[in-house]
């Protein structure tokens, strides 16, 4: 901050009057000036330490956000060939095949966007053009959704394997289901068509983040652009997208 000090004596003219106004009005402009010099600066340096934190989160939710949508992919896969089984035992009054075993693997991403999950309680979100905002906010949206779809599906597992455990002490043989009633296993059915169909969401929100994220990384802050990708086709490997 500069310090502006008045003259060493009293103004007697206009002339003089005016100068000593111009130096104080110059004094100002000078110090506000180099305060937003200064500022500038700052939240440049700002902004560009919050882009890359963003990005190694945008492409750690993208790697992650693959390999989870291949772990549900073969969960898909399990429970469609599960259905299969109950179905046909409905069909023939005969006991249900054994159960493929479970696929084991990542759930979904773990990291949650936490560079911007800090911006945003701390407002640093504002040293972003509108632009950028918007893409991230719509990522932040994205998971949003699947958050809530991960945890609905924890809870129609939880119902699934609750009702197995009723049939199968651990993996369910082929005598395992030899005592269920036509009820019980399309009540069985419910249960796995109902874990399917939220499966099915919340691989759509991994595909969607992935997209997303890819879409980010490779320069594109477009919402509209954005919303777009993330509907594409998932590829068969996340090096095929990579800028």
């Amino acid at each position: 901050m500069l310090d502006i000090h008045p003259a060493h004596h009293a103004a007697t003219t206009w002339r003089d009057f005016l100068i000593h106004i111009a130096t104080i009005v110059m004094g100002l402009l000078i110090a506000i000036g180099l305060e937003q010099t200064v500022e500038y600066f700052h939240h440049r340096h700002q902004r560009e330490e919050l882009r890359e934190a963003l990005r190694q989160d945008a492409d750690t939710n993208a790697r992650d956000a693959f390999i989870s949508y291949g772990w549900f992919t073969a969960y898909d896969s399990w429970y469609a060939n599960r259905i299969a089984q109950v179905q046909d035992a409905i069909r023939s009054h005969r006991p249900v095949a054994a159960a493929a075993p479970r696929p084991s693997g990542h759930a979904g991403p773990d990291q949650l966007e936490p560079a911007w999950n800090a911006a945003k309680s701390s407002g640093l979100v504002t040293v972003l053009p509108q632009d950028e905002i918007k893409a991230y906010a719509e990522v932040d949206r994205i998971f949003g959704e699947l958050d809530r779809g991960v945890y609905a599906m924890a809870e129609a597992d939880t119902k699934l394997r609750s009702f197995e455990s009723g049939f199968c002490e651990q993996d369910c043989d082929d005598k395992s289901f030899a005592d269920a009633s036509t009820q019980d296993l399309r009540e069985y059915l419910r249960l796995l068509e109902a874990d399917k169909l939220i499966l099915y969401w919340v691989r759509n929100d991994l595909r969607f983040i992935f997209n997303a994220e890819t879409a980010i990384l490779q320069g594109h802050h477009d919402l509209a652009t954005i919303q777009q990708v993330e509907y594409r086709p998932m590829p068969s490997s996340p090096s095929q997208t990579k800028p």
